[in-house]
């Protein structure tokens, strides 16, 4: 029996999902960050930037990069510094929660003092 090809490409995100959530290599892009399909060593520009928030699964580690894949399908390497663990994540918004100022944008990070920024995980 032939699946169509959408139901199959389900079944194996979803089978993805289930072995990150059992290995626990869920993490979150924690400011925006640039990703590359072909590897860090591609002779073109970043494929595209990942946005802060994001929470990738981790499949694979090679010098400073980490192969990962986002929960809506983007494949690529990130910079190992660019990625926390879901719970520093959640550490870090709550103490974000606990600012005054809840408007702080990345580009105010130098007149803000360096606070980080509420973003919510995609």
């Amino acid at each position: 029996m032939r699946t169509r090809p959408g139901r199959r490409g389900s079944v194996i995100m979803l089978l993805l999902v289930m072995a990150a959530l059992a290995g626990g290599c869920i993490r979150v892009v924690w400011h925006p960050a640039p990703y590359y399909k072909r590897g860090p060593q591609q002779a073109e520009a970043a494929d595209g930037y990942l946005p802060a928030g994001t929470r990738v699964m981790v499949f694979g580690e090679k010098d400073s990069y980490s192969r990962v894949l986002t929960f809506d399908g983007r494949a690529g390497h990130v910079w190992k510094n660019d990625l926390m663990s879901l719970s520093e994540w959640h550490k870090q918004q709550q103490r974000v929660e606990k600012l005054p100022d809840k408007d702080f944008h990345p580009e105010q990070r130098s007149e803000s003092g360096g606070q980080p920024q509420r973003v919510t995980p995609r």
